[in-house]
């Protein structure tokens, strides 16, 4: 009864949270200026495999928040929140991370390799509208395309 009550209370918290545009931002002079936090971050591929979606509302995402350390997303089927920690020389760890529990069979394994990934991140690298999270031994686990908000 007490996990009916949890999931159906992340799920009324998490209701509010809306899916990503898909306009690149881009500062005045033509130049990609995308900031870790604040943009939300599509994802493009785990461990150098192409993520495909039946749709690009299916599409999984991410989005960091500065001010409370907060991540939030969707990983095709159910949502995703936790937080993050930022350390020096582009270290990144995810934790406390939790996700509503629908069911959908044609989400696939993409949201467990998904959390996966987050769970074993220990850095990341930001080119351009590109986001990339290593896990130990500088394995790429994920990469995320920045779309507008």
């Amino acid at each position: 009864m007490k996990k009916k009550w949890f999931v159906l209370s992340l799920t009324v918290l998490m209701a509010g949270a809306t899916a990503c545009r898909t306009s690149r931002p881009t500062a005045a002079d033509g130049a990609d200026a995308v900031p870790l936090t604040g943009t939300c971050w599509k994802l493009t591929d785990l461990s150098g495999e192409s993520v495909q979606m039946k749709s690009a509302d299916a599409a999984p995402y991410l989005t960091l928040e500065s001010g409370e350390h907060s991540v939030s997303g969707y990983g095709g089927c159910n949502r995703v929140r936790g937080a993050y920690e930022l350390g020096g020389e582009q270290e990144i760890r995810f934790s406390r991370m939790v996700i509503t529990q629908k069911m959908c069979l044609e989400a696939g394994d993409t949201e467990d390799r998904l959390m996966d990934a987050l769970n074993r991140t220990v850095s990341c690298v930001l080119k351009g509208d590109t986001l990339i999270l290593y896990g130990e031994g500088a394995e790429a686990l994920a990469r995320f395309r920045a779309l507008a908000q």
